[in-house]
């Protein structure tokens, strides 16, 4: 099976869903089912502490606001760190459909029982990517500096006058931003691409370390970035209905804006949007979301040389 093979690839993604022992479509439906009602979940008990958070006035409930205020930011905080566990979990189930072998809902749990292996590699990868932002941010800071639009900000840093240097630092972010975009969206996007299969390597081979992972999606997808892209694009109408569901979950925001005004309670406006949005998520996932996940593993299976040893 070639790599720029697309219609091979997803031939290939829809012959092992159909010879699946269990599956893919429940698989899925459990998988995005428990992190909808999560997020559901989460969504609840945050929204409530905010009110409480809000109805707690005073210097008597600077405690209790502080106290909710923490809780907020760690349920949140644990959340996002607990939620890339769970994903690679499907990502695991995947690549096991695809090599014809068992992948039940426990195989959604070996994001977590690779835990450690998993943690050190997105660190790793975190490290990279703030070195990639930071280089950008700098190449852009020197040519902002070199440019007549640093004339307000260097004639306030030969001053003294304080406030004058932060309002002048201050209106320079803009300008540093624009001429940060162009490159950090390149050097990004080549980024992202050479690192597309490190979860799929950690989940091969989870005991080789963090930088062996990285480095080996970084050979895999040697010469390969065009072909995944073009893959990516062939799959643009899945992504499109993702961002158009967005628009639901913000439907209270969205509709006063265009004039519309719906009877409700406020508190059903403001969380019914977001149930909405969730359940449409829910459906699109098990209408095309595993045999999407079926094509990517395929396309590793696809990148992976003969000999295992060249990797």
């Amino acid at each position: 099976m070639k790599l720029d093979d697309r219609r091979g690839l997803k031939a290939a993604a829809r012959a092992a869903m159909a010879a699946a022992d269990y599956s893919p479509r429940k698989l899925i439906l459990i998988h995005t089912g428990i992190t909808v009602l999560a997020s559901l979940l989460l969504y609840l008990v945050t929204g409530y502490m905010q009110a409480q958070i809000e109805q707690t006035g005073g210097l008597g409930g600077a405690p209790i606001r502080v106290m909710l205020s923490t809780a907020v930011s760690v349920l949140q905080m644990l959340f996002n760190l607990v939620l890339p566990f769970w994903q690679i979990g499907f990502l695991y189930a995947a690549m096991q459909i695809v090599r014809g072998k068992s992948a039940g809902p426990d195989s959604l749990k070996e994001g977590f029982r690779q835990a450690w292996s998993v943690l050190k590699t997105q660190l790793l990868l975190s490290l990279f990517a703030c070195g990639l932002i930071f280089a950008c941010y700098y190449a852009a800071y020197t040519i902002y500096l070199m440019t007549p639009l640093s004339k307000d900000l260097m004639t306030a840093m030969m001053g003294t006058d304080v406030d004058a240097m932060m309002a002048a630092m201050e209106e320079a972010l803009l300008p540093i931003g624009l001429l940060m975009l162009p490159p950090l969206l390149v050097v990004g996007l080549w980024f992202s691409y050479r690192i597309r299969l490190v979860n799929y390597v950690l989940m091969d081979a989870p005991g080789v370390g963090a930088m062996a992972v990285i480095r080996r999606s970084w050979k895999l997808m040697k010469g390969n970035f065009g072909k995944l892209l073009k893959l990516d694009l062939s799959f643009w109408w899945f992504y499109a209905l993702e961002i158009l569901l967005m628009l639901v979950a913000y439907a209270d925001m969205l509709l006063p804006l265009i004039g519309i005004e719906l009877p409700w309670p406020e508190l059903v406006q403001t969380y019914a949007p977001l149930v909405v949005y969730q359940l449409l998520i829910l459906l699109l996932y098990w209408w095309r979301g595993n045999q999407i996940q079926l094509t990517y593993a395929c396309f590793y299976e696809a990148a992976l040389p003969e000999d295992p040893e060249t990797v």
